[in-house]
């Protein structure tokens, strides 16, 4: 007696398209560090505010042993202190771009008067480890009569950075990243 035959077929589902991949905020295109990004100062010669992304705390230095220090060295009789924020947004098949700067939370109103905001919208490019970058920070210390009034110790701010890519598939958000500035005397 014949036997009856089955015969079909199986067919391979594919993949979903889906939005970019191995998307994260970093100090470059490849290397150095992930999840992190720069700051520079603004002011000729000044690097109180220059930070490397090594770390996600990073010390204002205001003395040194009763000494003053690089940020009072830089800014002690300047009225302010701006620094920009640079990174890049790193991304496997995405064609657009978006990362944000702010001031995520601060111990201010500094002490003495001093205050901080955020410049910069939406920046739309995966490169901004050049010129101003994303945008940048700037303190405004305080004034005392002839003189400016600088941060105290344990003063602190955080900067935190957003970001997203996209394709036609798509939009995938990078981990925001949170740094904090914390004023030191040692």
């Amino acid at each position: 007696m014949p036997m009856p035959a089955v015969i079909g077929c199986i067919a391979q589902q594919s993949a979903a398209p889906s939005g970019p991949t191995n998307v994260s905020i970093a100090t470059s295109s490849t290397g150095n560090y992930d999840d992190s990004f720069t700051s520079v100062d603004v002011a000729a010669g000044a690097t109180a505010l220059t930070t490397t992304g090594s770390s996600a705390s990073v010390d204002v230095i205001l003395t040194v042993m009763l000494n003053p220090g690089p940020y009072t060295i830089n800014y002690g009789s300047a009225g302010m202190a701006t620094a920009n924020i640079h990174c890049y947004l790193r991304a496997t098949g995405a064609t657009s771009y978006s990362m944000q700067g702010s001031i995520d939370s601060s111990s201010f109103t500094f002490s003495n008067g001093c205050s901080i905001v955020w410049t910069g919208g939406a920046f739309t490019a995966q490169d901004a480890t050049g010129g101003s970058g994303i945008g940048s920070f700037t303190i405004t210390h305080g004034s005392s009569g002839r003189s400016y009034t600088i941060p105290d110790a344990g003063d602190w701010f955080k900067i935190k950075v957003t970001g997203s890519a996209t394709n036609s598939n798509g939009t995938t958000n990078a981990t925001s990243v949170v740094i904090t500035y914390t004023f030191a005397a040692l």
